[in-house]
């Protein structure tokens, strides 16, 4: 089975969440870069906000050395058979809804500021991707054919210069990632070939894929 891992083929762009203050940007890091790091749901918890700076059909968010990843309603579309109850789909607020988070009255009044905030976000419905499949490194990696540099004090994998997975412990796993605390497999996700495919054969912009 053939492993990719997942890239923002244009490092450049830097999408962020929108926050309206220092309350709701604490919510979102501890929510997402803390919470969603493991196996449990979160849509109980989930509250829509909006992505800035990301037009493409998938993009990648970072927050505290941490990456997700942020897909529209056709990305969905497509790859929900695939990934069945393996991942959430957070729902995003898009440039329609923006009243939701930013009410008419603030767009009236403080145009110069919300104006070019409003622009940046997508027209088309998107969704923060929580990945749900997490294994643990020494269940999913192949440690005898992969060439790592690890820690082990601190337990933390600090370089990857082959990663192999065990056959057994990827099978049907079409998107996933490795729960290491080292900063590789803090950012790294890996998908299937079937995965990969779905991406090409629709043509959705924002990614490139790395064979593993």
């Amino acid at each position: 089975m053939k492993i990719f891992q997942i890239q923002s083929d244009n490092p450049q762009q830097i999408p962020h969440l929108y926050f309206s203050d220092e309350q709701q940007m604490h919510f979102y890091t501890d929510l997402i870069s803390i919470k969603a790091q493991n196996s449990k749901p979160i849509s109980n918890q989930w509250q829509p906000t909006a992505i800035l700076n990301l037009q493409t059909d998938i993009g990648k968010l970072t927050i505290a050395n941490k990456t997700f990843w942020v897909i529209t309603e056709k990305v969905k579309t497509a790859i929900e058979p695939l990934l069945k109850d393996r991942v959430e789909y957070l729902p995003l607020i898009n440039r329609k809804n923006v009243h939701k988070i930013i009410s008419r009255i603030k767009q009236i009044t403080h145009k110069k500021i919300f104006q070019p905030i409003i622009a940046s976000i997508h027209e088309e419905q998107q969704y923060l991707l929580h990945i749900l499949d997490i294994k643990e490194e020494h269940d999913a990696i192949d440690f005898e054919n992969s060439n790592l540099q690890y820690d082990i004090e601190e337990e933390h994998i600090l370089e990857v210069n082959k990663l192999v997975f065990e056959k057994e412990a990827i099978q049907d796993s079409h998107i996933f990632k490795i729960n290491n605390p080292g900063l590789y497999f803090q950012m790294a996700t890996f998908v299937s070939e079937a995965f990969k495919d779905v991406v090409e054969r629709n043509g959705f912009s924002g990614v490139d894929f790395e064979r593993c």
